[in-house]
């Protein structure tokens, strides 16, 4: 098994908060697995995205895989991943930064807002439970309402 990187500012997208070290690649394969707990990131402008999730099926048993963003935003409950099955999941999420337009940046009020997922440059997904996943997919999407 190949393990995972940190996220990495030149390549835009990685693992963070150290959860690297929960994350293995199937060997000769794309295909991740964890048991624990992980963040994964990219850097994307704000907007509207379409993250879709192909989970991988076990052939020993079931498993169910929690999936949260930015800053724990709910997409995804318990899905269940029966034995033997594939499943593919689709949500929306909204990325946003904290600037408005140049040189304005929305003030924040606290200093611990500024460490929040919503309020940098990256789309960020947290994985719980156990997750064997075949690909994760992230699209613009436009044409959508978004609620503030």
């Amino acid at each position: 098994m190949k393990t995972a990187e940190p996220y990495d500012v030149k390549n835009q997208f990685g693992f963070e908060f150290g959860t690297e070290k929960n994350v293995n690649f199937l060997k000769n394969s794309h295909s991740l697995i964890s048991n624990r707990p992980f963040y994964f990131s990219l850097a994307l402008p704000e907007g509207n995205y379409r993250v879709t999730i192909g989970y991988i099926r076990l052939s020993d048993r079931a498993y169910i895989s929690t999936v949260r963003s930015e800053s724990r935003g709910l997409h995804l409950e318990q899905i269940n991943v029966e034995k033997n099955s594939f499943v593919e999941k689709k949500f929306i999420v909204h990325t946003k930064d904290a600037l408005i337009r140049k040189g304005e940046y929305v003030r924040l009020k606290k200093p611990r807002e500024l460490k929040k997922l919503d309020w940098d440059n990256k789309l960020t997904l947290e994985f719980q439970h156990t997750s064997h996943i075949a690909y994760i997919r992230v699209e613009s999407v436009s044409g959508i309402p978004t609620i503030f």
